[in-house]
């Protein structure tokens, strides 16, 4: 039995712990002893996902307590359990030095998966840069979630070329499948005639939902009764409620905060937009659209921004319409056709759920991964059963 720790920032129902989450059920129990490692405890929306697998979860803290000592803390853990392989997946600074400190514990392999596009500005910059530096040396691979992640890391900060491959993100297909369009929305109580845009995603300056607002208020002006679905969190709930009232669509914008069932509010809409920018502030961009690859499995059209990680999985047209970033106009247009072609609507949702078929499944990327791990372990002299 390989015993395989799981490094996530939190159990935050956010797209690379949801991707972790979903490789715990795919890959072999049979030959892999899964742990889970978060950062904070809070917020443990996944908590009895991971129970119902049967998985445990520790926790370095409970409330964040200062780097050093949250490294501290994590040296030891590393040291007092058994661990083969650590992955290590979407913990900017902190997952860079636990790269370090499970290379001091002695840990086998040492895997990053980096789902995000990163960049710091000023000492913190120069502190990410060198550790990041230094510290990628000693990891046995690095895996991206896209072609564009892969390039941006290694041009802004030299990963090993030689240690870096390529795993999209993948989907569920029997949890993201395409229904038959039914009468009514029971969900959401409305009626089938309402149209219906989704936005899923945390309420973050990254995810670019105030340019979102901005679209829905032009759409709405051409089809009055149309409505925008936001599932998710965030500290700009509070702005984005004030946005749209300001806007006078507080009526036609429903906030439902965080949700287990995704899959089945997908069904109810009739597009998914997602909005993102770059962060300026935070200086990170978007690398892959779980989200984006989900409403595509659910035979759902979408419409999303130009970002390279996104272009990886929509293609233009054929299963989605791209349009810039941070501009409202090109996404309502975009809004529009989609909401008053049905034709369109179908055939882009259909041809979004054939590419989801065979380029996404998550049995795909359970089974690359695996055979990642394995060949990771053979090097180190494992004794591996076929």
């Amino acid at each position: 039995m390989i015993n395989l720790l799981f490094v996530i920032p939190s159990l935050n129902r956010a797209g690379a712990q949801m991707h972790v989450l979903d490789l715990s059920r795919k890959l072999d129990r049979a030959r892999f002893n899964i742990r889970i490692l978060t950062i904070l405890r809070e917020p443990a929306t996944l908590d009895d996902d991971f129970a119902e697998l049967g998985i445990s979860v520790d926790s370095i803290q409970d409330r964040p307590v200062g780097f050093l000592r949250t490294c501290a803390a994590s040296f030891k853990y590393l040291r007092n359990t058994q661990v083969d392989i650590i992955h290590i997946h979407d913990v900017p600074l902190y997952g860079f030095m636990i790269l370090w400190l499970s290379h001091l514990a002695k840990v086998p392999i040492r895997l990053c998966t980096i789902h995000g596009l990163w960049r710091f500005r000023g000492a913190k910059g120069l502190v990410f840069t060198s550790l990041v530096r230094l510290t990628s040396r000693k990891g046995s691979a690095f895996v991206f979630v896209s072609q564009a992640a892969r390039e941006f890391w290694q041009n802004s900060y030299a990963i090993p070329a030689a240690h870096s491959i390529v795993i999209p993100n993948g989907v569920d297909l029997a949890v993201f499948r395409p229904l038959s369009r039914c009468d009514k929305r029971p969900l959401l109580n409305l009626p089938a005639e309402i149209p219906v845009i989704g936005c899923v995603g945390g309420l973050t300056a990254r995810k670019g939902q105030h340019y979102l607002l901005d679209a829905v208020a032009r759409v709405v002006k051409r089809i009055p009764n149309t409505r925008l679905v936001m599932v998710g969190e965030g500290e700009l709930r509070e702005q984005l409620q004030e946005q749209a009232e300001s806007l006078g669509i507080s009526e036609s914008v429903i906030f439902l905060g965080v949700r287990k069932d995704v899959n089945v509010l997908m069904q109810e809409f009739d597009c998914l937009a997602v909005s993102s920018a770059f962060d300026y502030a935070q200086q990170v961009g978007e690398s892959f659209g779980i989200v984006i690859l989900e409403a595509m499995a659910a035979a759902k059209p979408v419409v999303a921004t130009d970002f390279s990680g996104f272009k990886e999985v929509v293609v233009d047209g054929e299963t989605g319409l791209l349009v810039p970033p941070a501009d409202p106009a090109s996404m309502a247009d975009a809004l529009l056709r989609i909401l008053e072609n049905r034709n369109l609507a179908v055939k882009l949702g259909e041809a979004g759920r054939r590419r989801a078929e065979t380029e996404f499944p998550d049995t795909k990327v359970a089974a690359r991964l695996s055979a990642l791990y394995r060949s990771l372990l053979a090097d180190k002299g494992y004794a591996l059963n076929s």
